[in-house]
């Protein structure tokens, strides 16, 4: 889970943290030796909680709320929502037809109790993805329950009234604060591997950051090479860029998570696929610089603001521990100096 700083600050014996598919988490997780299990977070926090629940073992699980659509009148929220409410249909919209809803991503749908029901593409991915992963629990022999009593109907689960369906429960003498309690423990991680494999990180982004800067005035030329005097011109270039990539190849391996995303898109953008027919070997020559041009500046910048994160993060850590000398002495209980940082 992504969530602000200060809701791990809260009071409370136990915490319960997990992460989607991000790189950047999982680099830091697994540096930390932290990754325990995977949890399909599937997009939103209603797709995530399901995953939660479900791998707890709970039977039944019920969906309550998941309208996954738009109301009768056209509200996609809850009145007094505030900016969200912005996305809600206008009335020109609802009366322009499936074609044209389609073609701006809305969708008629079956509804929860019968007859279609309007929704849109981001709605639509959850609602597959509920059906999709609702399989495992009901193959397991489990119940699945949706008792929103309105909006989209989600195949695979038991469209039942809440009230019906909890009148039908057994009563049980279960006191849930004592059982979370007894779970939630709250462990203090050894940062030490994430320290040193941070202050590797400051070094590799250093000479990722020299290598690219050193390249990017070469390319420029060759560029202009490509486009007065032809691509015979171009070889010492491209023999410096192949030295540079066989240097830069490894530091992106390790790095690419911590660049992410700005690395990958440049990586996206150099590596499309261009149509060369047609095109003179000068034309095709100049093309590759400007790819690799885009993917050496974008791992520039990526560098550089790797190493500004990686400033910031040791100064503030390095105040912290300042005060922590200068105030009563505490345990560090991450096992680590904080020079490392």
């Amino acid at each position: 889970m992504k969530c602000h700083p200060k809701l791990w600050q809260l009071p409370a014996r136990g915490f319960f943290g997990f992460t989607g598919p991000s790189m950047p988490a999982a680099w830091i997780l697994r540096t930390l030796g932290a990754e325990r299990s995977v949890i399909s977070v599937g997009g939103s926090v209603a797709t995530a909680a399901f995953s939660v629940i479900a791998q707890s073992g709970a039977d039944p699980i019920i969906l309550i709320g998941q309208d996954l659509a738009y109301s009768d009148t056209g509200a996609l929220h809850a009145e007094g929502i505030g900016l969200l409410g912005a996305e809600d249909l206008s009335d020109e919209e609802r009366r322009a037809g499936a074609d044209a809803l389609a073609r701006k991503g809305f969708f008629e749908i079956e509804g929860y109790g019968g007859g279609r029901v309007l929704t849109k593409t981001n709605l639509r991915s959850y609602l597959l993805w509920f059906e999709r992963s609702v399989k495992a629990v009901t193959g397991a022999g489990r119940r699945a329950i949706n008792c929103t009593e309105g909006g989209a109907k989600i195949a695979g689960f038991e469209q039942r009234p809440l009230g019906e369906t909890l009148e039908s429960l057994p009563r049980l003498a279960i006191d849930p604060r004592a059982e979370f309690l007894r779970y939630a423990v709250r462990r203090t991680p050894d940062v030490t591997p994430l320290a040193r494999a941070l202050q590797k990180v400051e070094r590799d982004a250093r000479r990722l950051k020299r290598t690219a800067d050193d390249l990017l005035p070469d390319l420029e030329r060759a560029i202009r090479t490509a486009r007065d005097a032809g691509a015979e011109a171009l070889a010492p270039v491209f023999r410096k860029a192949e030295r540079a990539d066989r240097t830069v190849t490894p530091l992106i391996e390790f790095l690419a998570p911590l660049l992410d995303p700005l690395c990958n898109t440049t990586a996206l953008v150099a590596e499309t696929a261009f149509d060369y027919a047609g095109l003179d070997d000068a034309q095709q020559a100049r093309m590759n610089l400007r790819q690799t041009y885009t993917l050496y500046a974008g791992l520039s910048r990526g560098a550089r603001d790797l190493l500004g994160a990686a400033r910031s993060f040791r100064e503030k850590h390095s105040a912290r521990a300042g005060r922590r000398a200068s105030g009563p002495r505490r345990k560090n209980k991450g096992g680590v100096s904080p020079a490392l940082f």
